[in-house]
């Protein structure tokens, strides 16, 4: 009798989450300006760490003699001031 009960426990909270899920994945269907936020969003929190480790490895290159590498450090510092720009315009 209790392991019935404990199975159909664990029935309702796997379909609960995965209705959970679908309802979240069809919301943003739904609400394409709130999923463009969301990625907007995501980017600007990655594009720090991207940035920096983009800027550090061409750093480094540039200083074992490859000279195309700086312009990859300064391309990724200007993106990275870019990204920040339009962040704070919207």
């Amino acid at each position: 009798m209790w392991d019935m009960l404990d199975n159909l426990k664990r029935f309702n909270e796997s379909t609960q989450e995965y209705f959970t899920i679908i309802k979240t994945f069809f919301h943003y269907i739904t609400h394409p300006k709130e999923l463009l936020l969301w990625l907007w969003d995501t980017a600007v929190n990655l594009s720090f760490y991207v940035c920096l480790s983009i800027f550090c490895i061409s750093l480094v290159v540039y200083l074992l003699g490859v000279k195309k590498a700086r312009l990859y450090a300064q391309m990724a510092f200007f993106v990275y001031l870019t990204i920040m720009i339009f962040n704070k315009v919207m």
